[in-house]
């Protein structure tokens, strides 16, 4: 970084993205305070020699004491859930005591994370003095285009409680860039060693023969590599450039179906693959939400989602290349590579 002698407060630092940039940071010499909800999840970090101090971003009361002479705060904590949107009626019926379905008390939680969180932690930093906020959002917060290019300037579009909170929180942060020097990060498809979503669950579904292809997997993929990730936050914390503004975070484009070969090459076998068309998908997806919200649940997948993953939308990563000098150094093919060594040091890949 800029500046060896700063701390830096990683906020989910026991996460899959906030754990990598802790551990950068420190590597870089930085000074790291690495923010968990309870220490015991923390280990790993402090095992490298990795200060963790508790930091719950539903616990304002104890900011002040955390943010003692805290230069730089990467918030990466959040809420990240399945949830409709509504979050902030939600959360108001919750304050007035009132009654919640399952799905309501998810978008309550989704709001008083992800924006109260938020406003508190910005509001404290503020006071005490902070130089610079970076924040986490997502490509989210554009809805699920399934077309064009989608660049910064492309309007936001809440579909669920996630893109909901994440959007207010973006604006809350830039309603007090008078105050504090701020940026937010928007990562697409985070991909890399000890991720879960993008990552452990599609291996495991090519492994066992149980993955499914929307329109033979012909949608667009956005990963973004953690290290590339990474090296995105250290210019946003150190770029004068970048106070101020906004970046997605997405290292190229594929497609889904060639996302999933990169597991099949690893496992040396071609996966048993359902291919259905998106006409069906969405049918079925339909049909789900419809029975689920009769028993007060929320789908795990939407017919917008389907649409989403079957589309072929592009997210623009100009800017940052533009404005930072940002470049994915780290190729598709080479973090697979790194991807699979992990996966066999770890003991999950083991071809037979």
């Amino acid at each position: 970084m800029s500046s060896k002698s700063e701390t830096f407060l990683v906020t989910g630092a026991n996460g899959f993205i906030g754990s990598h940039l802790a551990q950068h940071f420190h590597r870089e010499g930085a000074h790291v305070l690495a923010g968990v909800r309870r220490l015991e999840s923390g280990e790993l970090l402090a095992s490298k020699g990795i200060e963790v101090v508790m930091f719950d971003l539903q616990k304002p009361e104890d900011f002040p004491k955390v943010l003692q002479e805290i230069g730089t705060i990467v918030n990466v904590g959040a809420w990240l859930g399945r949830a409709p949107k509504g979050a902030k009626e939600a959360y108001l019926k919750q304050k007035r005591g009132e009654k919640l379905t399952a799905p309501e008390k998810a978008c309550a939680q989704a709001w008083k994370t992800n924006v109260v969180g938020n406003r508190n932690l910005i509001d404290a930093a503020i006071k005490a003095n902070v130089q610079r906020f970076v924040d986490t959002s997502s490509i989210a917060v554009y809805g699920l285009p399934t077309k064009g290019v989608i660049t910064e300037d492309t309007p936001t579009r809440p579909y669920d409680a996630y893109s909901e909170t994440k959007i207010e929180s973006e604006k809350i942060l830039f309603d007090r860039k008078n105050e504090i020097e701020c940026v937010t990060i928007r990562p697409g498809q985070v991909i890399g060693e000890r991720d879960n979503r993008w990552t452990l669950q599609p291996f495991e579904r090519v492994k066992n023969g149980q993955i499914v292809l929307i329109g033979a997997g012909s949608g667009t993929f956005h990963p973004t590599y953690i290290e590339n990730l990474v090296r995105l936050y250290e210019l946003a914390g150190e770029s004068k450039e970048a106070v101020g503004q906004v970046y997605n975070a997405v290292d190229t484009t594929i497609t889904f179906g060639e996302y999933i070969q990169y597991f099949e090459r690893m496992l040396g076998k071609e996966a048993k693959k359902l291919s259905v068309p998106l006409w069906a998908f969405v049918l079925g997806a339909r049909s789900l939400e419809f029975t689920l919200r009769l028993v007060g649940k929320y789908p795990p997948v939407t017919d917008d989602d389907v649409k989403f993953l079957a589309g072929s939308a592009i997210f623009s990563n100009e800017k940052a290349k533009r404005e930072l000098g940002w470049i994915p150094t780290v190729s598709i093919s080479q973090a697979m590579g790194n991807i699979e060594q992990w996966l066999r040091e770890t003991g999950r890949l083991n071809r037979k």
